[in-house]
């Protein structure tokens, strides 16, 4: 996914997934940072030609540094190329009351602010389910030349519970269950952070 552009890149979109094979060609002042969500390395990338991979991008006549912060991998997205515009989600229709089993997550997130990517823009609310909590509102949107709309708890500050329970969506119907990790820091790397719907 492309997680960022510090300039106009053609061919290339904010919040765009990209498939193996793929090539980019970056402007040599241009950086873009693509994100591997199932191997979580985190690339930034200055000018050249990109071939994407499965795990990792080939840059030719550019620069690349990679880092590997900690994300849920393969747990994260399985997705192959003709699912990766559609993308998906966990229903539970039962609220859970005492004694009442909780579900299992769908997603483990190993950061605190939840950085939120839908196809489109939605209002959104996150209840916690293994205990008492104000529910939390999200609005989102798509930002200019982005390809995909989000939304970031980090800017207000709003930070989830290490090793809570949620559940994401806009009815009891279309939600998605997650966790925090019990780990979970207040890294702002998006892999680790990163929860699509």
């Amino acid at each position: 996914m492309i997680e960022s552009l510090s300039a106009p890149v053609p061919g290339a979109q904010e919040m765009a997934y990209l498939s193996a094979g793929q090539t980019i060609d970056v402007p040599p002042a241009a950086t873009m940072v693509l994100d591997y969500l199932d191997s979580c390395v985190r690339e930034t990338i200055t000018g050249g030609r990109v071939t994407v991979g499965s795990t990792q991008s080939q840059v030719a006549g550019g620069r690349v540094s990679r880092e590997r912060p900690g994300c849920d991998g393969d747990a994260l997205l399985q997705l192959t190329a003709a699912e990766s515009d559609r993308g998906g989600a966990a229903v539970w229709r039962a609220v859970p009351g005492k004694g009442a089993a909780l579900p299992p997550p769908a997603v483990t997130l190993q950061g605190v602010f939840p950085f939120v990517v839908a196809d489109q823009p939605a209002h959104l609310v996150i209840r916690r389910l293994d205990r008492e909590a104000p529910p939390i509102e999200l609005v989102l949107r798509r930002r200019a030349g982005a390809a995909r709309a989000s939304g970031d708890l980090a800017p207000p500050g709003t930070a989830l519970a290490p090793g809570g329970l949620y559940a994401i969506g806009d009815s009891a119907e279309h939600q998605l269950i997650f966790k925090v990790a019990e780990d979970a820091d207040r890294s702002l790397s998006l892999p680790g952070r990163l929860l699509p719907l």
